[in-house]
């Protein structure tokens, strides 16, 4: 195993290995050659080598017992010419080989399981003998910027093919006809592709489980006469040429995620047979034309997480699937109608509650201090959730603290000091609130971490959430800590013993290596449950411009655990009595 920093790059002349004949492990990164490399062991088993050096393999290398060839981020430009035989090899991976130009004939390799060509984006050719691989259970064409077609014999891994990536391979436009013969296909990621039509025979893969053409619509054309023609169409028939047109997609009953987010669709251009996808549970359809969502939609029995983000002329969100806890609508700037049964649903999920209003402007123009949508769903989340250590975090425009909060002052930090009578067997938890200033020109592009510092009994309990960025005003966070969660952060310390509770809410930049800005203002409110007794729904079905997002799935909920090294979060480190939840979605 050689391995030295780039700062101690050594060198090897092409022979450095012609005296290690029995070598069978070879692991080498960062090894500069004097000159081609003429000899590798052919007893080799093993060969990772990060950054090879040479334009191929030695003409003499013959290892008829490697199982593993590894060759990332390496100079060559083909791995050999002709056909070679190595019958135990397994795995090949070639990712960022930024010269290599052509795949060779894989007749030789009976027995491949793995093909990695990710970001090796020069490739010329993919050679036809891939279509006989009949063990290759992962394609990874990930970048591959050059391939427009497949292999006529691509449906000879219908036995065998399991994952196909073929994100980021800008000049596809087109699956394979037989697509549907790869009946053992479970994932497919077509994202950024210029697929535009979807062939039939996809209906046939009835193991797929992830299916993804995130991105895929009519890339720009450059020419004059492409200009003037989309320039004549009705902008209706414009939009509609340039989306994702996709077939029937009822025979997949094993699909679990589908994501056609920024496809160009609208509620006429998805399948009406949407709801035949019995076990869908993830669906993202972010970044699209929906005004309103199909009806379809309300009938997938399994769904449980919907994301709409950035559908910018999205108006109402009607009734959803039972199912569903996790709604995706940030920055869905037209939003005004949500159904309060969908509302409901969301805030008394067994799951963390997640519910981020980014931008949702007309949804809570109507708000006032002493109307606050926040409160009003923070109390639904209480009344009804009998399991009451699950986590409430909303985010939504406002630059106020709500009227609840009687206990608020300007900044990032607040101190609220407790009666020695002050807790009861009806104490459910503390409510943090705070003003996030708009930081777009700060964190557009890379969003920013809100951290919560709750000091009691000689306990720091910190929460973190990130946000993201183009965030473009004033937003209030309320967040909600339990008492179950409280009592284990103390190590079940005799509350009757607290004296103060003292609140930091920070914000950390991190277009600005990790940038402290306080909050503007923050407030605290204890709830205890004979406050909830006479609350009320609101009147109707729907609730009208006031509210929910995702659009990443969020993590389930942390436990309190001890931290032991330093926090990055953090201008200091943390204390032995510190403890540390984050929050946050893939």
């Amino acid at each position: 195993m050689l391995n030295k920093s780039k700062q101690q790059i050594p060198h090897l002349d092409g022979k450095s290995f012609s005296s290690m004949s029995k070598l069978r492990l070879l692991k080498i990164s960062n090894v500069d050659l004097s000159e081609d490399l003429i000899y590798l062991p052919n007893e080799l088993r093993f060969l990772k080598w990060d950054g090879y050096p040479s334009n191929s393999l030695p003409l003499t290398f013959q290892a008829q017992k490697l199982f593993e060839l590894n060759l990332c981020h390496s100079k060559i430009k083909y791995l050999w010419k002709g056909m070679k035989t190595f019958e135990k090899l397994k795995n090949i991976k070639l990712s960022y080989s930024h010269n290599l130009i052509e795949t060779p004939d894989f007749t030789g390799v009976p027995n491949l399981e793995t093909l990695n060509l990710e970001g090796c984006s020069r490739l010329r050719e993919l050679h036809k003998s891939v279509g006989f691989l009949q063990r290759l259970f992962m394609l990874n064409l990930k970048g591959y910027k050059n391939l427009e077609s497949f292999p006529s014999n691509f449906g000879g891994l219908k036995y065998c093919l399991r994952t196909l990536n073929l994100e980021d391979c800008s000049k596809l436009d087109k699956l394979p006809q037989n697509l549907g013969a790869l009946e053992c296909l479970k994932e497919l990621n077509a994202n950024g592709t210029s697929i535009r039509q979807v062939p039939t025979s996809i209906v046939k893969l009835t193991n797929l489980e992830k299916l993804s053409f995130r991105d895929c619509r009519d890339q720009p054309s450059q020419t004059l006469m492409s200009f003037l023609w989309s320039y004549m169409l009705p902008q209706s028939r414009n939009e509609s040429s340039k989306c994702l047109r996709l077939p029937s997609l009822a025979g997949l009953h094993s699909l679990k995620s589908l994501v056609l987010s920024g496809c160009n669709l609208s509620e006429e251009t998805l399948p009406n047979d949407l709801d035949s996808l019995a076990s869908l549970e993830q669906l993202d359809l972010s970044r699209n034309n929906f005004v309103n969502l199909p009806e379809s939609i309300n009938r997938l029995p399994k769904l449980e997480i919907l994301c709409l983000r950035e559908c910018e002329r999205l108006r109402s969100l009607p009734e959803l699937p039972g199912a569903v806890y996790f709604v995706g609508i940030e920055h869905c700037s037209s939003l005004e109608v949500i159904s309060w049964s969908t509302l409901k649903k969301l805030c008394t999920s067994r799951n963390i509650v997640l519910l981020h209003l980014f931008n949702c402007f007309k949804l809570v123009e109507n708000q006032d201090r002493e109307n606050s949508l926040a409160v009003m769903l923070l109390k639904l989340h209480l009344r009804e959730l009998s399991f009451k250590s699950v986590g409430f975090h909303i985010f939504l425009p406002g630059s106020e603290i709500p009227a609840a909060f009687k206990h608020w002052t300007e900044g990032s930090q607040i101190k609220f000091g407790l009666s020695p009578d002050w807790y009861t067997d009806e104490f459910m938890g503390i409510a943090v609130c705070a003003v996030v200033p708009e930081l777009r020109e700060l964190y557009e592009s890379h969003g920013c971490r809100i951290t919560c510092y709750i000091y009691i009994a000689s306990i720091v309990m910190n929460y973190a959430i990130t946000i993201p960025g183009n965030v473009h005003s004033d937003h209030l966070w309320l967040g909600y800590f339990s008492i179950q969660d409280i009592m284990i952060a103390t190590h079940y310390s005799d509350p009757n013993d607290w004296r103060c509770i003292h609140v930091d809410v920070q914000l950390f930049l991190y277009a600005h290596d990790q940038k402290i800005l306080p909050a503007k203002r923050c407030g605290i409110r204890m709830f205890y449950e004979s406050e909830l007794e006479n609350f009320e729904e609101p009147a109707g079905s729907n609730i009208f411009q006031q509210h929910v997002d995702f659009c990443h799935i969020p993590a389930p909920m942390g436990t309190c655990t001890p931290i032991c090294e330093s926090n990055s979060l953090c201008s200091r480190a943390p204390s032995k009595n510190e403890m540390y939840i984050y929050y946050e979605w893939p």
